[in-house]
């Protein structure tokens, strides 16, 4: 997918960047707060069709910004071709995931 983006604004985090380990840590730092505890939660997406699963990253920014770069359905295609990769028996597609949360303190 990063081929199919824009380049971001200069100074601008990356696309994907909050996904970076510590980076929560590191923006909680910066804005003066002082972390207190942090975790992950595993949340596995699962659709039960592709039709879904198109639904679902549609939504997504990020892949906003690929149609509008690229066209829907070149997007579409490179998503069908990860699609594959996490589709189950059934023809469902679940996407391992997990959520960090951190809790902090203003210093």
């Amino acid at each position: 997918m990063r081929d199919l983006l824009p380049p971001p604004p200069a100074g601008a985090m990356p696309p994907f960047g909050l996904a970076v380990p510590g980076i929560w840590e590191a923006v909680f730092a910066a804005a003066g707060v002082e972390t207190l505890e942090r975790g992950e939660v595993d949340c596995t997406f699962v659709f039960r069709t592709a039709g879904e699963a198109w639904l679902a990253h549609r939504a997504v920014p990020v892949v906003e910004a690929a149609i509008a770069r690229t066209d829907e359905e070149t997007v579409r295609a490179r998503l069908r071709d990860v699609d594959v990769r996490f589709t189950r028996a059934d023809g469902s597609i679940a996407y391992p995931n997990s959520f960090v949360w951190v809790r902090g303190r203003k210093r």
